[in-house]
């Protein structure tokens, strides 16, 4: 049922239009009675009616003023003026402030009301169009064109976009083509920030308003680049528009910007499900740039695996051994190994990263799923030996053999204990009660590990563990850990670790 409200000062009108009209015959309802503008709007402003037939000259607020009012509030219910032959002035006046149509008193009959009330439904229902379109346009407004396109692109890749949506969606998007026959390629800028990126994108939108092709930005990194190509007589030409627009992108990053692309392109898709083919082969294509950065186009020459080579497999099955034993050599060696035959496979990165978690699990190495997620190069992962050698080595250390002797054992807990002081091998034989080179032979005997390599490893344990958990200085932290010279502990950090001070703090903060 349509909701209306009756606005007139004469008693006998509103009563007469409330009762003599059957209003439920036509789809209507009266839900308010008003004696002027003021008590109109507080029905208004409770009931939300659909229609409002008002009088013009009443008291205290008049017609007109109470339309010009519900307009400004931005009421969007249909607005008829009631009328008399003698006011066409204020009739003008009325429809100029928001009303929708007048009303003759004189022919407010039952039997015309049919013909009145049937144009009465069809100004509600263009006027509930309008004000969908309204709210849309508005909607769409404060979204902004690029949310907007971000949003379109990831309801393709997830499958979402139905064909009903199709062409709204499009709309919305203010793309230029068609897209019935396309190619898409992702466009990922290397050590790029925000504003280099928008920079990029608005250079990119420019110089492409003379082509069939659109760029769009789908994530903070990632930008697409759709090439219409419903007009391309044939797959070669069309493939030949897609290197030349790439190389016109590529150009602008380089020259403008002094930035380094990688750019995937998809094959040339046509049919209903075109683009979205396409943008699932650029972005499958884009898993490359793991390896670096560089163009590829869809095809089995691109195609990444997810199976390990054998060397990664060997690798993991034999860490704990290695680690256990002290092989670091071997450690060093068979992941450097390994990670060349990931390389040579090309293994998609997801795999490479479980195949590192699994790796870690078996060191006991401990990181965040934030330090995993900025694992996504794959020079990322090139100092994980090294953190497998150091930690393994600080397992060592705190696993006294328990066949050592009294004096020993006497020794190892001192140096535990005071290794961040200026001792030296003559300090812990004093311990022992042994002379220093027979306590540095038994040492060596008993330990598995020189005196001088078993204090510097207590040290730079030290130092990873304060790299890792605080924010002092580099210098501070040798210092504390019981280095004297800060480029020897420089020099000896980067031979043992790997990695500078710096580096490794960099590569294992949060």
């Amino acid at each position: 049922m349509h909701r209306v409200l009756i606005v007139d000062d004469d008693m006998i009108v509103r009563m007469y239009l409330r009762d003599i009209i059957r209003w439920e015959s036509y789809g209507f309802t009266v839900i308010g009675l008003a004696r002027d503008g003021e008590e109109a709007l507080e029905i208004v402003h409770r009931e939300q009616p659909d229609v409002i037939l008002t009088d013009i000259s009443m008291p205290r607020m008049n017609g007109i003023e109470l339309i010009a009012h519900l307009r400004r509030e931005n009421y969007d219910g249909v607005i008829d003026v009631l009328s008399c032959h003698d006011d066409f002035e204020l009739v003008k006046s009325a429809m100029q402030r928001g009303a929708d149509d007048y009303l003759l008193k004189n022919y407010l009959s039952d039997t015309a009301m049919e013909e009145i009330l049937g144009k009465l439904t069809e100004q509600i229902r263009t006027r509930s169009r309008e004000s969908h379109q309204r709210e849309e346009i508005q909607q769409l407004a404060r979204k902004g064109i690029d949310v907007i396109r971000r949003e379109l692109l990831e309801s393709i890749l997830r499958g979402e976009l139905t064909e009903a949506d199709w062409e709204t969606r499009m709309r919305q998007a203010k793309l230029h083509g068609t897209y019935h026959r396309l190619a898409a390629v992702m466009i990922q800028p290397t050590q790029a920030d925000r504003e280099q990126r928008n920079e990029l994108l608005a250079l990119s939108a420019q110089r492409l308003e003379t082509e069939r092709a659109d760029i769009l930005m789908l994530h903070e990194n990632t930008m697409v680049l759709l090439i219409d190509l419903s007009d391309t007589p044939s797959t070669a030409q069309g493939i030949e528009t897609v290197n030349r627009l790439e190389l016109l992108i590529e150009r602008l990053a380089e020259q403008y910007l002094n930035l380094e692309l990688s750019m995937a392109a998809s094959a040339v898709c046509e049919g209903n499900q075109a683009i979205a083919n396409a943008l699932r082969q650029a972005n499958e294509t884009m898993q490359n740039r793991f390896y670096g950065a560089g163009r590829w186009q869809y095809g089995p020459e691109n195609t990444l695996t997810q199976e390990l080579p054998q060397q990664a497999e060997r690798f993991r099955k034999t860490l704990e051994t290695l680690l256990h034993d002290g092989k670091d050599e071997l450690i060093r060696s068979g992941y450097a190994e390994a990670l060349a035959a990931i390389q040579d496979a090309r293994v998609y990165a997801g795999t490479v990263l479980s195949w590192v978690r699994q790796c870690d699990h078996i060191a006991g190495i401990r990181r965040t799923e934030t330090q995993y997620s900025a694992m996504n190069r794959f020079e990322d992962f090139a100092g994980c030996a090294d953190e497998y050698i150091a930690h393994g080595r600080e397992n060592r250390l705190r696993a006294v053999p328990d066949n050592i002797s009294s004096a020993m054992r006497i020794a190892v807990t001192y140096l535990q204990q005071h290794f961040t002081e200026s001792i030296g091998l003559n300090d812990a034989a004093r311990q022992a009660d042994l002379s220093p080179a027979y306590f540095s032979t038994l040492f060596k005997q008993e330990m598995g590990v020189g005196f001088s390599e078993y204090l510097l490893s207590l040290r730079l344990e030290r130092v990873c563990a304060r790299l890792r958990t605080t924010g002092q200085t580099i210098k501070q932290i040798s210092e504390e850990a019981g280095f004297a010279d800060y480029s020897y502990f420089c020099r000896i950090f980067k031979k043992n670790i790997g990695l500078s001070p710096a580096a490794y703090r960099k590569k294992t903060e949060n």
